[in-house]
């Protein structure tokens, strides 16, 4: 009951903050992150909603117990299906099935065509059949070559349980069931399959999800392990393609042809062999990524056929999540990124959704889909999966690769089946992160974020960088070894003349210890006696050294490769190191429980602990940290730089919401409140004037900083505000809004306040000059500052020029109708801010604007008249310009207007920090060798 309330909660959750997200959260947001980033989380809360409708309970009846089980089946034709094995899988398998009971003929299905696994076949009295070079799954020969009403198909390498046919049989009792899918199990807990956790990949898919679709009738079929109808296989198209393909796509045909697949889970009833090569594990990703896409859009895909019932489409649909779920993840991480680099929200967030709304969906939805699935699929499992198979989902979106072609590795990583794309995207990310970092610190060349979001798109990084981490094994206390899998075993034995102990096992070798050593190399005998259900048989095989290795117990311990081994041998090893530990692992083994099952050792061969690609990881990982540091610790506000606030808007007029395009919108800050603690007063520490001209949609943007600002909009000719009370005035900014963004109504005039209509010919400038000894009049040697904006006002506020100052800091605005006018100055040199105002006697040499408005008072201007009066003078930025600090420069913002200022000590600053520190030492800690033997 908890499970389905707060999986129920988290979807609901879910969908009360997308509605959430289409309504608000796209406001102040850029549309080429905030679509992307929007149809990504839509795609999540669907894939979860799926997920969740398939591991919904149902109500079940009593389960049948297999003696209450009357079977339909009498007995069936085993089909063994043989592609990459080796030998002594085949064999352990063809071994297993003499036991398994109602089987009656056995069918090797051989893709490799060796003449081995022919002799394998003769020898078992098996009917051997080689598939042609087309036939990628071996189903067309399948189904001519069964002479039963049902087969059990069984990929070498698996074994079977002894009682796997009356198991599964009484589901064909219905004979609208066309394959009952078995559940398999894994004997090992570490293997290319693995993940760092040392959990099985495909242990959610196994056991819960297509169990959980089993119920419905509506399973997948997977292969190995099914009890198949043979009419039911006739009937349906066979594709050229993998086995996992075939099996995937006939699944969709066959319910698009009306029939059912059951899997019962009430125990495991097959083992399936553990695989330890890294390249088979990757192209099982890409056809797994593959077929889900057929799945879904193939030639029989749920979502182009109309033949298929919502039971089928949604079991489809829940099948493919985690198969395609590298492709929303790729998208997710491009947006991230882009954020970073562009100083632009994806979205915007208040706290209200953030608590409310989306904490709950991730959290309970997560937490409620482990508890339906028996903790088989934990949180974080979903993340993981995506990033280990992005290589593989991209690799699929290609022509089908040549099967036997071998991938070249990434330098020294973990293992192939990573391929590049996840090396990239860490390597991507870590380079973004070392570019905000830099720009945040030391070049301001990026695009501002608020801290709020900066310090949350870190968070998301660096969770993001910590699983890509884990994934590749380079993070503490993870296995960073091939691994090959031996049964622990204690035999006397002789090699040679020595007496030794046989300490593990498999079909292809040994480990032993001995009191002394040997050379590597060396070919000698070993003998012993190989204990197994069906009596002891005794062993001597040639042998050859392959490694020695002194303990510090003062033994020996020697890897040794057999040679040619006898039939005995051989069915005596496949015995003791396949069957009997798999049928141990799945509680079937006469005499056994799972208590105390076979020990498995794990064996570490040396490569190195710390190898050129894992030393680039972790160099490229540590400069990821450092640039999210730079990033995420809190700074001081500085006077003269701090950007920490992006304000836009548009100007538009009332009448049909036209942007406007020429308007001049200015901004002064205030980066301290100065000793009186009020913003707005003379002793407050003002940055110099910022402005920008509206774009042709009458938008604008700019950069500010400080913890509290104003502005005034000036429209262009021919336009004033919508609201008298706005001319020529200041009014606050909004700091305290999320995202800063403002909307100004203008109106079209006729007229331009006190401006006549005599004729054109006057003109007005001067100079903008360094005020290098601060007194505020311009004195001999004092040079002229260049690039200064400055900008003509007429007299009811709106731009009547604008204009630049050259090399000597000269201008001048030229052919002005006569009227009254006053001149503004704005980005400023950095470093600068406006000298002390009308301090001489002499003003034509004494500086004319507001310090803090950079704005003149209005002079006449007459016809014909050229006044060459309007100087401003720049000084250094230190400080407030005039004595009197009680004095009110701007009004008052309100309480919520109002930035946070000083040292930024916020709550998640703190835990970005923390799980820096974290990271880092988890990287350094990773460095450790790990140990060279485990027992499990």
């Amino acid at each position: 009951m908890s499970a389905r309330v707060l999986t129920a909660i988290g979807l609901l959750a879910g969908f009360a903050y997308l509605v959430w997200r289409s309504i608000y959260s796209f406001q102040g947001a850029s549309a080429w992150l905030s679509v992307p980033l929007f149809v990504v989380e839509v795609l999540g809360f669907l894939g979860a909603g799926v997920l969740v409708w398939a591991l919904w309970p149902m109500p079940v009846s009593r389960p049948l117990l297999i003696t209450d089980v009357i079977s339909p089946v009498d007995t069936v034709d085993a089909v063994v299906r043989v592609s990459h094995q080796g030998l002594h899988e085949v064999r352990a398998t063809l071994l297993a099935l003499r036991d398994v009971d109602g089987v009656d003929q056995v069918l090797v299905v051989d893709h490799s065509g060796r003449p081995e696994v022919a002799s394998l076949a003769t020898e078992f009295q098996a009917v051997y059949a080689a598939t042609d070079p087309y036939d990628h799954n071996g189903l067309r020969v399948m189904a001519a070559a069964v002479r039963t009403a049902e087969f059990l198909l069984i990929d070498a390498g698996d074994i079977p349980t002894q009682d796997i046919v009356r198991r599964l049989a009484g589901d064909l009792a219905d004979e609208r069931i066309a394959v009952v899918q078995g559940l398999g199990a894994s004997p090992s807990d570490d293997s290319p399959e693995h993940g760092p956790n040392r959990r099985h990949e495909l242990l959610f898919e196994r056991s819960a999800l297509n169990p959980a679709l089993g119920r419905r009738k509506v399973a997948v079929w997977l292969g190995s392990g099914s009890l198949v109808r043979t009419d039911a296989l006739r009937e349906v198209p066979m594709v050229d393609s993998s086995a996992l393909e075939a099996h995937w796509l006939a699944t969709s045909a066959l319910h698009a042809a009306g029939w059912r697949i059951s899997a019962p889970a009430d125990v495991p009833v097959v083992a399936h062999r553990t695989v330890s090569d890294d390249r088979v594990v990757y192209r099982d990703r890409v056809h797994r990524a593959r077929a889900a896409r057929k799945m879904l859009v193939g030639p029989y895909g749920v979502l182009r056929l109309g033949s298929f019932d919502r039971r089928q489409r949604l079991a489809a649909l829940a099948w493919t999540v985690r198969p395609l779920s590298s492709l929303r993840r790729v998208v997710f991480m491009m947006v991230l990124c882009a954020s970073l680099l562009a100083g632009a929200l994806p979205m915007t967030l208040t706290s209200f959704a953030l608590l409310t709304l989306w904490s709950p969906y991730f959290v309970y939805t997560g937490i409620g889909m482990s508890l339906l699935s028996g903790w088989t699929l934990r949180p974080g499992d979903r993340t993981r999966w995506s990033l280990h198979n992005i290589g593989a989902t991209f690799t699929s979106l290609r022509a089908e690769p040549d099967e036997h072609r071998a991938r070249r590795p990434i330098v020294h990583l973990p293992s192939s089946q990573y391929g590049a794309s996840l090396v990239f995207a860490i390597v991507a990310l870590s380079v973004v992160l070392v570019l905000r970092g830099l720009s945040d610190r030391v070049t301001h060349t990026l695009g501002v974020l608020p801290q709020s979001a900066l310090l949350a798109m870190l968070t998301v990084s660096l969770w993001l960088l910590a699983i890509s981490l884990d994934v590749l094994r380079v993070l503490a206390r993870r296995v960073t070894f091939r691994r090959a899998t031996r049964v622990g075993a204690a035999l006397s034995a002789t090699l040679g003349e020595r007496a030794v102990s046989i300490i593990d096992l498999t079909s292809l070798g040994a480990g032993v210890l001995s009191q002394t050593g040997l050379e590597v190399g060396e070919r000698l005998t070993l003998e012993s006696a190989v204990p197994t259900e069906t009596g002891v048989t005794s062993m001597q095989v040639p042998v050859v050294v392959r490694n020695v290795r002194y303990l510090n117990s003062g033994e020996w311990r020697i890897g040794l490769e057999f040679g040619e081994l006898d039939d005995a041998t051989a069915n005596a090893l496949a015995e003791y190191c396949i069957i009997e530990p798999m049928w141990e692992c799945m509680g079937t083994m006469p005499g056994s429980s799972l208590v105390e099952p076979r020990p498995i050792a794990v064996d570490h061969f040396d490569e190195p602990a710390v190898g050129a690609g894992r030393m680039a990881m972790r160099l490229v990982s540590s400069l990821a940290l450092v640039g999210a540091i730079a990033s995420a610790l809190p700074a001081q506000v500085e006077a003269s730089q701090a950007r920490n606030h992006r304000w836009s808007g548009v100007v538009q007029e009332v009448a049909d919401a036209a942007g406007v395009e020429g308007a001049v919108v200015t901004a002064v800050c205030a980066a301290d409140h100065g000793i009186d603690a009020k913003w707005g007063t003379a002793d407050d520490v003002y940055l110099p004037p910022v402005s920008t001209t509206t774009d042709s949609a009458g938008a604008y943007e700019i950069d500010l900083g400080g913890g509290a600002c104003w502005s005034y909009v000036a429209p262009p000719a021919g336009f004033r505000p919508a609201d008298s009370r706005d001319a020529n005035s200041v009014r606050g900014i909004d700091l305290g809004e999320s995202p800063l963004r403002s909307r100004i109504f203008v109106v079209p005039t006729s007229g331009s306040g006190s401006v006549t209509t005599a004729a054109t010919g006057a003109a007005v400038g001067d100079a903008i000059w360094d005020d290098q000894n601060g007194n505020g009049v311009r004195d001999d040697g004092e040079p002229g500052m260049p690039g200064v904006s400055v900008t003509l006002y007429d007299a009811v506020g709106s731009v009547a020029a604008t204009t630049v100052t050259d090399q000597d800091g000269a201008f001048q605005f030229g052919d002005v109708v006569a009227g009254d006018y006053r001149v503004g100055v704005s980005n400023l040199p950095d470093g600068f801010a406006i000298t002390t105002q009308t301090r001489g006697a002499d003003h034509t040499v004494d500086s004319d604007a507001d310090p803090y408005t950079g704005r003149s008072a209005l002079v006449a201007l007459g016809t014909d008249a050229r006044l060459h009066v309007v100087d401003v003078g720049l000084r250094a930025a230190t400080g407030s310009p005039i004595t009197d600090r009680a004095a009110v420069v701007f009004p008052t913002p309100l309480e919520d207007q109002i930035a946070e200022m000083g040292q930024v000590r916020s709550t998640l600053s703190l835990v970005v920090l923390t799980l820096i520190g974290i990271l880092a030492a988890s990287l350094l800690a990773g460095l450790a060798r790990p140990r060279r033997l485990a027992m499990a």
